[in-house]
């Protein structure tokens, strides 16, 4: 969870940045989910949006964090990229079952 929030955090809070990066997934070839959401301590129901869009634009990610001459090993690590997954599943359905609590509450 550290790297992702990072590299979001990274992107997100740098006007440039956001600005490059959202210029690389804008390319119409591309068919890319629309931009990062910048995560907020705060809200721990954000986590799985924002780490469903990072695992959605990996690859996008990965190219601009390499063009930016950052380093993170753990986005180019298969093991850890399958964790990513399983993290987003989880988070994804903790969020569909916290939904359904609150709509059945009275």
């Amino acid at each position: 969870m550290k790297p992702v929030m990072e590299i979001v955090n990274y992107i997100r809070t740098h006007v440039l940045n956001h600005r490059q990066f959202k210029n690389l997934i804008a390319e119409p070839d591309q068919g890319l989910p629309g931009d990062l959401p910048l995560h907020c301590t705060v809200r721990w129901l954000s986590k799985s949006k924002v780490l469903s869009r990072f695992s959605e634009l990996l690859n996008a990610v990965k190219l601009f964090m390499e063009e930016k001459d950052k380093n993170y090993p753990e986005l180019s690590d298969p093991k850890w990229i399958m964790d990513l997954a399983f993290l987003v599943d989880m988070l994804c359905n903790l969020d569909r079952l916290n939904l359904a609590l609150q709509s059945c509450v009275c």
